[in-house]
């Protein structure tokens, strides 16, 4: 026990700055995941936790940068910057607590009116804070205030911040579940879990115990009792907590290429329905246009031509036949076509010359089609 309290004692300054440090870390972590477009309720909430992480590290880095400026700062000074140390601390709770109230809120489809729940909270600790400091606070207690702030922070803000934030991440698994991610879905879990672990850790073992305030366990006198600072159990829950939130955040990459697998179907997709279209357009119809402009020379024969229209007639009514059952095995071979990977496309010159094909009628219209391949005359 002696070889513990002397090792941490001594390695002090080090664990404060790393136990700052892993919030900080997993705050930027969050920021820096790209989930606006996610469909979780989750990656809505997410920027107020990543938010309660960078002002968590930022206020408990306090504790090293402020007992520094003691050398060429005054009393004052000193007491300002520790007043916006605690005013920071109470911050980065009210954001966990927004977090927890705002996932939640989504989870169970609450009122919007549970938001104002957080504000209401530290809007009482920063009343308090500010209005009661000028009555209660000289010189000899301004350690006793701050400790008294601490401690209420804590109990108004951090303790069901963190429970709620548990709790509601708990209850997200089901949405989870549902995209069939179960390795993200136990990930989740344990997130919650050492959220709720974190919050008992350092809600109720303070910095410093107010006066008569015997229900309270202080860190020193746990330090002094287990060999072993109550940083430690703090960084170590955060480290699991950051370790598993930060993992969660994959999940929003196997969303995304979910999505871009399925935008690419979608996409291929719709290429293929344009081809078909133009397919249909350029080749099928203008094939049974073709075969209607040759009709109505059939009806103008019958109407013109009749002393002499039976022969021709029966010749036009034949091209007529073998045009449709050539657009019928042409409709046939398309559509066996569409089972079988796609051809190259046929070029401008090739559509040009089967259109000419299909609208030549023989003697009474005849097309002829000159065309240039050096791409300088079109006729």
């Amino acid at each position: 026990m002696a070889i513990l309290f002397q090792f941490f004692n001594t390695n002090q300054i080090v664990l404060s700055f790393i136990y700052p440090l892993i919030f900080f870390l997993m705050g930027i972590g969050i920021f820096l995941k790209n989930h606006v477009h996610s469909r979780f309720y989750m990656a809505k909430s997410l920027r107020y936790l990543a938010l309660f992480g960078v002002l968590h590290g930022i206020a408990d880095w306090g504790d090293i940068f402020i007992p520094l400026q003691k050398i060429y700062l005054n009393n004052s000074a000193i007491f300002i910057l520790q007043s916006f140390q605690k005013t920071i601390t109470a911050l980065s709770f009210f954001f966990l607590f927004f977090f927890g109230t705002h996932l939640l809120q989504q989870n169970r489809n609450f009122s919007k009116k549970i938001l104002f729940l957080p504000f209401l909270f530290f809007f009482i600790w920063l009343g308090s804070f500010l209005f009661l400091n000028p009555v209660l606070v000289h010189d000899p207690n301004q350690k006793w205030w701050f400790a008294l702030s601490d401690t209420y922070a804590g109990f108004l803000l951090e303790f069901p911040g963190g429970l709620l934030s548990g709790y509601a991440m708990f209850i997200q698994r089901k949405q989870f579940k549902e995209f069939n991610v179960p390795a993200m879905t136990r990930a989740l879990v344990l997130a919650s879990v050492f959220t709720v672990i974190y919050t008992f850790a350092d809600g109720f073992i303070v910095s410093q115990v107010p006066a008569h305030s015997d229900f309270l366990l202080g860190s020193t006198y746990f330090f002094r009792t287990t060999g072993i600072p109550i940083d430690f159990f703090r960084a170590l829950s955060g480290v699991f907590m950051a370790f598993f939130i930060m993992k969660i955040l994959k999940v929003f990459d196997i969303e995304y290429q979910i999505f871009f697998s399925q935008v690419e179907k979608s996409k291929a997709v719709t290429e293929e329905r344009d081809r078909i279209a133009r397919d249909l357009h350029d080749g099928m119809i203008q094939s049974i246009y073709a075969i209607g402009l040759h009709l109505e020379g059939v009806r103008h024969m019958l109407l013109v031509e009749r002393e002499n229209s039976i022969p021709n007639t029966s010749n036009a009514l034949q091209e007529v036949t073998k045009k449709l059952n050539g657009l019928i095995g042409e409709i046939r071979m398309y559509i066996k076509e569409l089972k079988m990977p796609v051809k190259k496309e046929p070029s401008f010159k090739e559509e040009i010359e089967r259109l000419v094909r299909e609208m030549n009628f023989g003697k009474e219209t005849e097309i002829q089609l000159q065309y240039d391949y050096s791409g300088r005359n079109h006729h």
